[in-house]
């Protein structure tokens, strides 16, 4: 059963952001306050929203009560943060500019490349933002202190999750689900299926110049020196075997080269016939993990101070 959840919305700067938290999973042996807490934003898919996307806070936090009946154990307070990505759900002004490269004149949108690597960007730059602001809405008397900061994502909201890994330290776990590392690899995979060529006007070279600010891949990932984004990041990717769309393929290469250091930690997993589309087992892979790098870590340590 689904346990009851609780939603405040909150307009900052414009944005609405939902925030949900499952006081089933609160406890009381502590003062609120010194309670270690949890930020996890959860980044939908393409054609998606912020709306539609409640069913797998749900499921998040219904696996996650299990899991805590199943360990007997206390985890640290979770609340999980969603809001449209740009152009999608209520923020949506232009449904072409969300379409893909197509054979049917009023579903083709030539600027594809363009516009999708426009909103993951944006989204990923929402999520950076937020961490800046949402506090203070959440708490405007001090009543919490964040503990740690989550980003998961689902397809185009895995692919934002990505950049904001690279963007921000704040970000020190994420969960990209069926999303690319990688846009330049996944674009070009796309562009081959739509039989676009690799150059202007659909790749201007302006475009490549912001590719080269953002995308991961532009970063010192493979690096030890301390220039490096992801290091001390703990990341968990989820692929999908049969995915036509973002083949593990055209990730593979960054993850294999991405350093992390010793005290970062990274998984990829590529469920076996699955398609791209989200399964109840990666939400049960995206569960655990969060659950033993984030929740049961931050609850242990408060416990240690304490001592």
């Amino acid at each position: 059963m689904v346990p009851a959840l609780t939603c405040q919305t909150f307009i900052i700067s414009g944005l609405t952001v939902d925030v949900y938290s499952c006081p089933q999973l609160n406890t009381t042996h502590t003062t609120a306050k010194k309670r270690p807490l949890v930020v996890q934003f959860l980044l939908h898919s393409a054609f998606s929203s912020s709306k539609k996307t409640r069913w797998v806070v749900e499921s998040f936090f219904e696996k996650l009560a299990k899991k805590r009946e199943v360990t007997q154990a206390e985890p640290a307070d979770l609340l999980i943060v969603t809001f449209d990505h740009r152009n999608h759900g209520a923020r949506l002004v232009d449904q072409i500019a969300n379409y893909p490269w197509s054979k049917i004149p009023e579903r083709n949108n030539d600027r594809h490349a363009i516009d999708m690597y426009a909103i993951e960007v944006g989204t990923a730059l929402d999520a950076c933002f937020l961490i800046d602001f949402l506090p203070s809405y959440l708490f405007p008397n001090n009543e919490r202190v964040v503990s740690e900061w989550v980003i998961a994502g689902l397809s185009l909201g895995g692919h934002s999750a990505w950049i904001a890994l690279a963007r921000d330290r704040r970000f020190r776990v994420g969960i990209p689900i069926i999303g690319a590392a990688d846009y330049v690899s996944a674009i070009t995979h796309i562009a081959k299926r739509s039989n676009i060529p690799m150059e202007t006007p659909y790749f201007p070279d302006s475009l490549y110049e912001s590719i080269k600010i953002y995308d991961p891949p532009c970063t010192s990932f493979d690096s030890p020196s301390p220039d490096n984004p992801f290091l001390g990041k703990k990341i968990l990717a989820i692929y999908a075997e049969k995915d036509d769309l973002v083949p593990w393929a055209v990730s593979k290469d960054f993850f294999e080269r991405l350093h992390v250091g010793d005290q970062g930690s990274k998984r990829a997993i590529v469920m076996e016939k699955v398609k791209h589309q989200v399964t109840p087992r990666m939400i049960d892979e995206w569960v655990g993990f969060v659950w033993d790098v984030s929740l049961r870590p931050a609850a242990e340590l408060t416990a240690i101070s304490k001592l």
